[in-house]
């Protein structure tokens, strides 16, 4: 069973996604106490995502050049499943990345290590990322971030790595494209990206 919140005739009610019934009482408490302890079900939302199969993680690494970049494309479905999604980055060198929405550019190669976060989970994931996208057209940039410290000049020069990362989720308007661009500003940049997001239906769509 997957309970989530519904709007339904303008009352929220708990609904079972997967087959459509309704919660009665007794599934309401069923739901929030332990079957063994009776001790309350206490655990944040994301957390519960990650139970009901509804949670997934990406991750892309590169090593990328002096002024080079490493693109991927974000294309969620037009459903009233929203991703809610979490964007970190680490790397070896300085480096800049920046969140575009409504990019022009269209899908490129299929990211290999996309999982649900339930490996027990056959349950697939609505929202769609590649690399390394095609065409032109970034869109209207709604974020952006620097990390990387040079410590030095000429054949001695240095550049600490860095990460960055979203303290909150983001939660992505549906049927929408968005471009994720990490920049490098030194040479041999190794690049780990990790997308972590949840797909939730939105009582409010």
């Amino acid at each position: 069973m997957a309970w989530e919140s519904v709007l339904l005739n303008g009352v929220k009610v708990l609904m079972d996604t997967d087959t459509g019934r309704l919660a009665t009482s007794d599934d309401v408490a069923a739901a929030a106490v332990d079957g063994v302890t009776t001790a309350l079900k206490v655990i944040d939302n994301a957390h519960h995502e990650i139970h009901e199969g509804g949670s997934f993680l990406m991750s892309h690494t590169a090593t990328v050049g002096d002024g080079s970049v490493s693109e991927l494309l974000i294309i969620t479905p037009d459903t009233d499943k929203f991703a809610h999604m979490v964007f970190d980055v680490s790397a070896t060198g300085q480096t800049d990345v920046d969140l575009y929405k409504g990019t022009a550019k269209t899908a490129g190669t299929a990211i290999l290590t996309l999982i649900n976060h339930n490996l027990n989970s056959a349950i697939a994931n609505t929202t769609l990322i590649t690399h390394t996208p095609a065409g032109s057209g970034d869109g209207t940039k709604i974020a952006t971030a620097i990390f990387g410290l040079d410590l030095g000049t000429g054949s001695r020069r240095r550049l600490s790595g860095g990460s960055t990362g979203g303290r909150n989720e983001l939660v992505l308007e549906r049927d929408t494209a968005y471009l994720f661009r990490v920049t490098s500003g030194t040479t041999g940049n190794r690049i780990t990206i990790l997308l972590d997001w949840y797909e939730h239906t939105s009582a409010n769509a």
